[in-house]
């Protein structure tokens, strides 16, 4: 098929046979192909190898590619080349535990093994041992990015080894033979900001910092004995004795009863719950649990119980991930601009940003019935996927201390990690669990990126940050997002054949250097707290009962028994109902103080396209974006703190000494002025810094070629509509 025509039926493919090598020479010595060795972490062992090896230039219409050796060890697909047109780039994120061209097999998602002339694709299945000859393999992985190879030019076999390789590490039959449990690596420490929520004082800290009464510290599910995926420490209402609690417990899916999450000193609190047991008719247990939860708020207000099965299942989102994934991984220019013809229609169709303003939704609908002071509980099959999202967006809106970057990561201790959301399941780390997989994790960080834009200066954390966050779930060495739930790593923990090391991923320094790490700071963050002399020490928002904050729905919320259970309206899951409109504007709403008004409908979501376009050269805008906004941004940053220092120093009579808030050694952004100015002399392009700045006459070459294939194939005005993705807005 020819890739220079676009049509209704195009199908991508590799053309195995012709497929040529760009500047570096398939008759390379093997003195040289020796010396391609990747550097190896302790524990990592070799695996297998293939010499000569192309690996396919992204957006060349599988034409070319540089050629180097393709190595897979226990812990990695390592490809390393002498090919020094990949070494220009300035301020290319690095992490230092995999190289240019190298991925985690934890990271792995999909291998296509590229078959016959013409180079059609066949999904391998995990596992299996391929006997035939090998010609060229395509790995897909879980952050969007796509590898191809060629094998043409390797000795016999080596494509057939390093394929097996891969089917068996990346998917390994069982927890233990990740490579986590072979790092020999010392410990990293967490650092001691960060609360782990995994004794009983993280709780009680936490229960103190909220000054919110009626609750307290249970040891019911000390060693597990109640359910396997909660914590040992629990939050519970505090006229419930432990008895009760536990043989309540066995009428939940998962064991998971009303759990404490939240609360503010008005009385108002969030929990979260799992449903009751299909094979329980009597609802008993529950309302008896509500009951006391009732009890527990100082006005004895009747709690809003919100279902959260409104909300997209796992599978639901994995379905809809495969089909976004398909928008953002387009293999030719001439695949590309196919899509991008009916682009906005085909992403509606995946339903990705309409789980992400569902969530926002309900979570903004939560906010509102904490904030008139009614406790809110969260309730979802077994209480451990949108749960989680959406107690999480709950006291991001509401309480500021989340926003912060410690903050942050506590927060996913304690609603992700302690309360179990099943992460192995999930991010699918071990086969067999391939129909259980769904990127929820990945929804979250979407919606708290879309917060990011609504308020850029409520978040100490930057997109930058949110990114390298999703990157580094998909390792598989640390232990904070490898487990299902607290039993399990503390099992894990204490084997006595082969214990696990835990790492815990927050020590960013492990992974990254300081210049990489100082740009998950958001230098608004610092200089709105600079500025805001009213900022209270406290960072618990203040409740106003008194005060009706929204007008409410008469659908929204239906009485049962001696509490309100909140459903959405008939139409909100609706076909026709994809562009979700809020009835009340956030403007005639009174939110408190510190709450942030989220804006949930689809006119006020935009696409993260660092995420998901950033392995797509087409779309980077050469020299712009948002990271000249954001290194123009610091400078200001640093001008306006050191003008309002001198304003107080000359209102007091003397001129300021040497800043006690350094733009550069403080919380904005902790590296010198001369890596900023080496940022921007380098003139950054907008996936800055996770694409590897080509230089402008590579990057033009490749869009010039891209637009002249689509003005040989299609009308203008045909290609420029309302669907177009250039046409998006920003």
């Amino acid at each position: 098929m020819n890739d220079n025509k676009v049509s209704e039926t195009f199908r991508s493919y590799v053309d195995v046979e012709e497929v040529e090598l760009r500047e570096v020479g398939a008759d390379r010595s093997d003195s040289i192909e020796d010396a391609l060795v990747p550097k190896f972490l302790p524990g990592e062992l070799f695996v297998a190898k293939a010499q000569n090896v192309l690996m396919l230039t992204p957006f060349s219409n599988n034409k070319q590619g540089i050629s180097g050796t393709l190595t897979i060890t226990n812990f990695k697909l390592s490809f390393i080349t002498t090919d020094v047109s990949s070494k220009y780039e300035c301020g290319y994120q690095q992490n230092l535990l995999l190289g240019e061209h190298e991925i985690s097999l934890s990271n792995v998602d999909i291998v296509y093994q590229i078959i016959g002339i013409g180079g059609k694709k066949r999904r391998l299945s995990p596992r299996i041992n391929l006997s035939g000859k090998v010609k060229g393999l395509q790995v897909v992985c879980k952050n969007m990015k796509v590898y191809t190879f060629i094998f043409k030019f390797s000795p016999i076999g080596q494509g057939k080894s390093v394929t097996n390789a891969i089917l068996h590490h990346a998917f390994p039959a069982r927890h233990q033979l990740l490579f986590a449990y072979d790092y020999r690596e010392p410990s990293y420490h967490c650092p001691h900001e960060v609360c782990l929520f995994q004794d009983k004082h993280d709780w009680m800290a936490e229960l103190q910092r909220s000054k919110c009464l009626g609750w307290r510290i249970s040891t019911v599910n000390q060693s597990f004995k109640m359910s396997p995926n909660l914590p040992q420490y629990i939050i519970v209402p505090l006229e419930v004795n432990d008895q009760v609690y536990s043989k309540a417990s066995k009428d939940f899916q998962g064991n998971f009863p009303p759990v404490w999450c939240w609360g503010s000193p008005s009385g108002a609190a969030l929990l979260r719950m799992g449903d009751i047991d299909p094979n329980i008719t009597e609802r008993d247990q529950e309302n008896l649990m509500l009951e006391k939860v009732r009890r527990s708020h100082p006005h004895l207000t009747e709690p809003t119980i919100i279902d959260l099965q409104v909300l997209p299942s796992p599978k639901d989102v994995q379905n809809s991930f495969i089909k976004f994934r398909e928008l953002c991984t387009p293999e030719t220019v001439g695949q590309f601009w196919l899509q991008d013809n009916h682009f906005l229609s085909q992403m509606e169709a995946s339903k990705w940003l309409h789980t992400v303003s569902v969530c926002l939704q309900v979570a903004a609908d939560a906010v509102k019935e904490i904030e008139k002071g009614i406790t809110v509980v969260l309730q979802e099959g077994d209480g451990r996927d949108m749960s989680a999202v959406v107690s999480s967006l709950v006291q991001l809106t509401l309480d500021p201390y989340w926003r912060s970057i410690v903050g942050f990561q506590s927060l996913i201790q304690k609603e992700w990690v302690a309360l179990g959301h099943p992460f192995c399941k999930r991010l699918s780390f071990i086969s067999g669990y391939e129909n259980e997989q769904s990127p929820i994790f990945l929804v979250f960080l979407d919606c708290v990126w879309q917060l990011l834009q609504q308020f850029p200066s409520a978040f100490e954390f930057t997109e930058t940050y949110l990114t390298t966050l999703w990157d580094s779930t998909l390792i598989g060495v640390f232990d904070t997002f490898l487990f299902d739930c607290e039993q399990d790593r503390k099992n894990a923990a204490q084997d006595s054949s082969n214990p696990l090391q835990l790492r815990c991923i927050w020590d960013w320094e492990e992974q990254f250097s300081a210049e990489d790490v100082a740009l998950f700071k958001n230098p608004l963050f610092a200089i709105s707290k600079l500025l805001d002399h009213k900022n209270p020490e406290s960072h618990i928002p203040k409740l106003d009962q008194a005060t009706p904050n929204y007008l409410r729905r008469n659908s929204l919320v239906k009485h049962i028994s001696s509490h309100k259970r909140m459903s959405m309206p008939a139409n909100f899951h609706g076909a026709n109902n994809s562009m979700i409109k809020s009835s009340e504007s956030p403007e005639n709403i009174a939110y408190g103080h510190d709450t942030l008004p989220i804006q949930y409908g689809m006119k006020s979501l935009e696409l993260w396209k660092q995420c998901y376009f950033r392995w797509l050269p087409v779309l980077e805008v050469i020299g712009g974006g948002q990271p000249q906004v954001n290194f123009q941004t610091h400078i200001l940053v640093e001008e306006i703190t050191y003008l309002q220092q001198k304003l107080v120093a000359m209102q007091k009579g003397s001129m300021p000494p040497s800043p006690s808030f350094d733009l550069f050694n403080d919380p904005p952004f902790s590296c010198d002025r001369s890596r900023l100015k080496t940022y921007l002399k380098s003139n950054p392009n907008s996936f800055f810094p996770f694409s590897r700045g080509r230089p402008a006459d590579q990057c033009q070459e490749a869009i010039s070629n891209s637009i002249e294939l689509m003005l040989q194939n299609c009308f203008l005005d045909d290609m420029f509509d309302s669907q177009s993705l250039l046409n998006a807005p920003d």
